[in-house]
């Protein structure tokens, strides 16, 4: 029966005649044909359809007006968007959905629609479009919602529609711009509900990667999202492609979709709470959906050891939980571990408060955050690999304490100038600094230089470090085969460390002394070094 109601609701529907129609012609020359409902059926929302064509036509019909009389028996206002060809002016489309949003939204009263209740739909190319709209705009600009049809959504080369880039972004786009419209990496807990679906057999035109990577997406930050793939059908369907034999089925399912928005929408958001706590006793965080629930959270609390230490993938870390919008984490008194992978990759990360009590930072913990700035507590005394590798940190003081220290651990930070070495810290791992082509300054407090066979591999940064030690130890750096390369070498003043060892030369030949091991040139003859100071020459 409901089949049936469904299959004759769909010829009604090709009869159906909007109450009012205009073509409006939009601030940046492109158009809105634009049809509202019959005042009976209407429901206070609007739907902006976006026909696709690869971005250098427009499938005008079967991706745009067939769809109007759907829409309007539904009673939604919908405008199909002739949007301009970008002819590889990668802002244009979207400078023209955002002219199609503010026209509906500055005349809702007139056209009878909620401005809150706007969403996009898309096809192919156009979908790429409205996830470009629903992930690039803010505030009365973004959508309420957003539909896909066999979208387009990265613009990686090899993963999508060759003449989607092209056309987008011109024949040889920077790595910046393919980044910026690669629309699944956009996303976050502002990005509005979605309806995706696609044919897992539209590999020749739009691998189905796309609307599978945008699912994923979505579904990591917790925004609500229904897929629905079909074994066959190809690309382009549209409204009532024949090759496609889902149309009815199809329908149905969105129509459902588009009826339960009351539920999506009018979930209660918290937007005026900025901090998210997750209490001690916690072993899981089990609250779903956290960045589309609490819109503006910036800073969140880790007060449980057990979510804390666990040792997390790269994909599967504490951004699926809170998505990639906090800038701040704090980790609770009593903390003693963080683990492996916590944070990777959560780039909008820029603070951190860590606990006193923390002893080990896991291996890669936050590797690729946008950390600008971390206070290592004294009790620490491990850091292990790439923990913070690929940050943004610009002065970085290692406590005194710390024993361990793995490779690459501070491995490619670009905006690193300074680094302070503790006299704990015995031995440098390979790659500790390398790629650090901002660092002009290392302190160590060591008496003797710690080991370090290749902390740097850029011998080129060499020449540009300034290495500052301890008072009377310059000659024992100079000595060095490796700290002996950088620019200048200048003793400081400072207090002794209490753990500092006590060493005293030892005649080893009638050409040389060593201390500890270290062998020295003959010129340092008559030099002794007790608690960490030369004191007779």
């Amino acid at each position: 029966m409901i089949r049936h109601f469904y299959l004759i609701l769909s010829v009604l529907m090709t009869l159906s005649v909007s109450v009012s129609a205009e073509v409006v012609k939009l601030s940046t020359g492109a158009t809105l044909d634009l049809h509202t409902p019959d005042a009976a059926k209407a429901n206070g929302r609007a739907v902006i359809v976006c026909p696709g064509g690869g971005y250098s036509y427009l499938a005008i019909a079967a991706e745009g007006t067939d769809w109007i009389p759907f829409y309007t028996e539904l009673g939604y206002t919908v405008g199909v968007l002739s949007y301009r060809m970008p002819n590889g002016q990668h802002d244009v489309p979207l400078t023209d959905g955002r002219a199609a949003m503010k026209y509906i939204r500055d005349n809702a009263d007139a056209l009878g629609v909620n401005p809150s209740l706007v969403g996009v739909m898309g096809f192919s190319a156009g979908g790429h479009l409205a996830s470009t709209i629903a992930t690039h705009t803010e505030g009365e600009e973004r959508p309420a919602f957003q539909i896909l049809f066999y979208p387009v959504i990265t613009m990686q080369s090899g993963k999508t529609h060759q003449g989607s880039i092209d056309c987008l972004l011109g024949s040889n786009p920077s790595a910046e711009l393919v980044e910026l419209y690669s629309n699944e990496k956009q996303v976050n807990g502002m990005t509005p509900p979605a309806f995706i679906t696609y044919s897992e057999n539209d590999g020749t035109v739009v691998p189905a990667t796309n609307a599978v990577a945008y699912y994923n997406a979505l579904t990591a930050v917790g925004v609500p999202v229904k897929m629905q793939s079909y074994e066959k059908g190809g690309h382009g369907w549209g409204f009532s492609n024949a090759k496609f034999a889902w149309h009815t089925q199809l329908h149905q399912l969105l129509t459902e979709w588009l009826e339960g928005l009351d539920e999506l929408l009018n979930v209660e958001r918290f937007p005026d709470v900025e901090t998210y706590t997750v209490p001690a006793e916690a072993e899981t965080i089990d609250e779903k959906g956290i960045p589309y629930l609490y819109p503006n959270l910036s800073t969140v609390v880790i007060n449980s050891s057990a979510i804390a230490s666990t040792n997390y993938k790269e994909k599967t870390n504490l951004m699926q939980y809170f998505g990639n919008t906090p800038t701040r984490y704090e980790f609770g008194e009593g903390i003693t571990i963080i683990g492996r992978y916590i944070l990777t990759g959560a780039s909008a990360v820029t603070s951190l408060n860590l606990p006193s009590t923390l002893q080990t930072i896991g291996m890669h913990a936050f590797n690729k955050t946008g950390l600008e700035t971390v206070e290592l507590p004294e009790g620490l005394t491990s850091i292990e690999v790439s923990a913070f590798a690929n940050t943004n940190l610009t002065n970085v003081v290692l406590p005194e304490g710390l024993t361990q220290i793995g490779a690459s651990a501070f491995r490619n930070c670009t905006s690193l100038e300074s680094i302070t070495l503790p006299a704990s810290l015995e031995s440098l791992p390979n790659y500790l600094v390398s790629g650090c082509t901002a660092l002009t300054t290392i302190k160590c407090m060591r008496r003797t230089p710690p080991t370090a066979a290749n902390y740097m591999t850029d011998t080129k940064l060499y020449p540009s470090i300034t290495l500052y030690v301890p008072a009377g130890t310059k000659e024992l750096y100079a000595a060095d085969a490796v700290w002996s390369k950088v620019k200048e070498i200048v003793e400081f003043e400072d207090e002794t460390p209490v753990n500092a060892p006590t060493y005293s030369l030892t005649p080893a030949n009638t050409a040389a002394y060593s201390i500890d091991g270290r062998r020295l040139s003959a010129s340092h003859r008559g030099i002794a070094i007790v608690g960490g100071r030369k004191v007779m020459q």
